[in-house]
Parts: C-alpha cells; structure tokens; sequence
C-alpha cells in the first residue's frame, strides 16, 4: 500500500479546521487565523502544487516522519528505536498555548482542569507502541503508522477520487467541528 505526505497533512489540517473559534483577546486563535494555518499546511502538503492534495503526498510526509523515529532502517518502529518521552502531539502542544485563553463560563474550570490533565501525561514509547501496534507484534509499521492519517484523508475526499482538495478540507474541517460540538453539548447535558 502506498502511503502520501498529502494525506497526513490533510488530516492534520482537517485537525485544525475542527478546532472552535476562541474569543479572548490575548494569544487566542481566530477562525480566520485557523484557516490561515490550514491553507499554510494544504500549500505545503500539495507538492506538485497543482491545487490537491493526492493520497501518495499524504503518505509521503507520513513516511518521512516515520522514517525519522526508524532508526535501524528496518520499516519498523520497535521499543529500542524511541525516545523514552515521545515528543508533544500538535493537539497537546495546541491546548498548552491557549491553556487560561477560553474565555469563561461555567465549564471554564473543567475546561483548565481537562487540559491539566492530558498535559500532565507522559507521552512514553511503551503508550506510542501500544496505541499503535494493531498486532500486537510490539513494533509498529508504516501502514499502522498511518492507519489514522489514512481515516482521516479518506474522510475528507468527499468525491472518493483519492485527492482532497482544498473545498473537501474545509468542508471535513467544518463537519468536525460540527460533531466535536455535539458531542461535548452531550456530554454536558450528562453532567447535569
């Protein structure tokens, strides 16, 4: 299976169009910043810059980054090869620059105390394998290293024509966005 750097971009991006707008005035990130950044990593994504995003440029990154923790060459990410502390997620990196910049309400401390707490996780290589290794081999292949980035490129290409363009990520942006708000109006209407 061939595997693009397009696609994992796409899905990061499709990552941050999700991400609802945030009114405070001091660090927070508009929507118009947000698309801003989205159409920055589409562009960077789109390697022969013809306006798509195709699945093998999405695979392409997600080789590169893959082969950056691959030491040994081998086409597998195995326990010896990791850093003890995995570097941050862009997602948790994300919720430390705007940790305090949600702007109130009365979820607001369940909010800080929410992102306290994935903060204070250690990101460990034995969590990354394990997260990873559908199985259960204890080492991680390309193709369960991009198994997620290929769910999410695949629910971006709306048309199914193995490209994304730059319509179908704003639109998958917004229909995440869409179901995260559902889901977190649900879960409040449980914690009432």
């Amino acid at each position: 299976m061939k595997y693009s750097t397009k696609n994992l971009l796409i899905a990061a991006s499709v990552g941050l169009l999700a991400l609802p707008s945030l009114a405070s005035p001091e660090g927070a990130m508009t929507r118009d910043a947000m698309k801003a950044k989205m159409l920055e990593r589409f562009n960077a994504a789109d390697a022969d810059k013809n306006g798509v995003i195709t699945h093998a440029e999405m695979m392409a990154k997600v080789s590169e980054k893959f082969d950056g923790f691959d030491k040994n060459k081998d086409g597998y990410l195995e326990l010896k090869e990791l850093p003890k502390i995995m570097p941050m997620s862009k997602k948790h990196k994300h919720m430390k620059k705007f940790k305090g910049d949600h702007h109130g309400g009365k979820n607001a401390k369940d909010m800080e105390k929410k992102i306290e707490k994935r903060m204070a996780k250690k990101h460990t290589r034995i969590k990354f394998i394990a997260k990873l290794d559908h199985d259960y081999d204890e080492k991680v292949s390309l193709s369960e290293f991009a198994k997620r980035k290929i769910k999410h490129f695949k629910r971006a290409d709306e048309n199914g024509d193995g490209n994304v363009t730059l319509a179908e990520m704003e639109t998958a942006g917004k229909r995440m966005h869409r179901h995260r708000k559902m889901k977190m109006k649900k879960h409040h209407k449980m914690d009432k």
